[in-house]
């Protein structure tokens, strides 16, 4: 019984910590970056650090179009951290 409670005290942590992530950082990056169709030559994921770092700000690069140029990243990475200006960060990671 009480590797139950614990199992379920660990599977409750980790699915608080993929909420916290995905609506805190992911979801308003994502939100922002789907209002402008120019960005869908990239595509990018932002999270916290480890899942749990709130100081560290990942933003992870996952594909680029071929046809992509540089001021397409640029955009990408700007507009992610206008969604992101009413935080603060002790660093981003790119």
């Amino acid at each position: 019984m009480k590797k139950r409670h614990l199992f379920a005290a660990v599977a409750a942590c980790a699915l608080a910590l993929i909420a916290w992530n995905y609506f805190g950082v992911h979801r308003p990056v994502s939100e922002r970056l789907a209002k402008d169709p120019r960005n869908e030559k990239v595509s990018l994921w932002a999270y916290h650090q480890y899942g749990v770092m709130p100081s560290v700000l990942v933003i992870d690069l996952r594909k680029v179009d071929a046809d992509a140029v540089t001021l397409d990243v640029m955009r990408a990475l700007l507009q992610s951290a206008e969604s992101q200006k009413s935080k603060r960060f002790e660093r981003v990671v790119c």
